[in-house]
């Protein structure tokens, strides 16, 4: 079993259970929910060209979005390469290249460090760059 099957089969056997509680946007859902919200996500992904193996960065906040983002990544077989929100460009950069990560998943508030790496041009391999609210 892996990470987003772990999901499928907990939304499943326990559907109306409370899986994560955000508490600054005061939102709670359950295993059937976030399983729904990975989903989806996870179809977002794929018509994103984004497929198994693929390494994908995720720059986000603690919370709901980094969740279901780390859930949608697995179950479509990619790899998750949770970034340090506290790292500056050249350490994102380094860790982004290193890792060969391809497609980075980012909030708002990280838009600002994106921009910065994606004007470095090919000094990383990202290929997709995708900008969630949160």
């Amino acid at each position: 079993m892996n990470i987003g099957q772990f999901l499928t089969k907990r939304a499943y056997r326990e559907p109306t259970t409370e899986a994560i509680f955000d508490v600054a946007g005061d939102r709670r859902f359950s295993f059937e929910e976030l399983n729904v919200r990975s989903n989806r996500t996870a179809n977002a992904l794929l018509g994103s060209g984004v497929s198994a193996g693929d390494r994908v960065g995720l720059l986000l906040m603690n919370g709901v979005e980094f969740v279901e983002t780390f859930f949608a990544a697995a179950k479509i077989g990619a790899v998750n390469v949770p970034l340090n929100m506290r790292l500056v460009a050249d350490e994102l950069e380094f860790i982004l290249k290193d890792s060969g990560t391809s497609v980075l998943i980012f909030s708002e508030e990280f838009a600002p460090v994106c921009a910065e790496l994606a004007s470095r041009g090919d000094k990383t391999d990202i290929t997709t760059w995708i900008q969630v609210a949160g």
